[in-house]
């Protein structure tokens, strides 16, 4: 009789791990499951997100469409110079306003290119050349 309880005890001990087990196993498909599918749309907003992006991108690849007041001074500004340089096809970088490396090439090579002193400085004759690239 005491194998018995015994062995009723262990089968029901044994079924409920079993059950639970099982029960666990349902529950860890189903979170697997929900999680793919998290994944599947994250990745679709993500695709959407890129093609946002590039699309973007290439409005933006062609000739800066900005027009800037000339500025008080008779010497233009660096943002100026940066945005002629953009529309006459040499890359400045960003346009920030900042005469950093990128501009200085840029200005030597449009420099160069239009038989000016490469001196990467925007004086009189440069400007008078580059500045007609500044609303275009």
């Amino acid at each position: 009789m005491k194998h018995f309880i015994l062995l009723s005890a262990v089968y029901c001990l044994l079924s409920t791990l079993l059950t639970g087990c099982a029960g666990s196993r349902a529950y860890q498909k189903q979170e697997i499951d929900r999680l793919r599918s998290r994944v599947a749309q994250l990745e679709s907003e993500v695709e959407l997100r890129d093609k946002r992006m590039r699309e973007m991108n290439e409005s933006l690849s062609g000739k800066v469409q900005m027009q800037y007041r000339p500025s008080e001074s008779k010497e233009p500004s660096v943002k100026e110079i940066q945005v002629a340089l953009k529309n006459a096809g040499f890359d400045p970088g960003a346009l920030d306003g900042k005469f950093g490396k990128k501009t200085k090439q840029a200005l030597i090579s449009f420099q160069k290119a239009r038989g000016l002193e490469p001196d990467g400085s925007a004086g009189k004759k440069t400007w008078a050349k580059l500045g007609q690239y500044l609303q275009k």
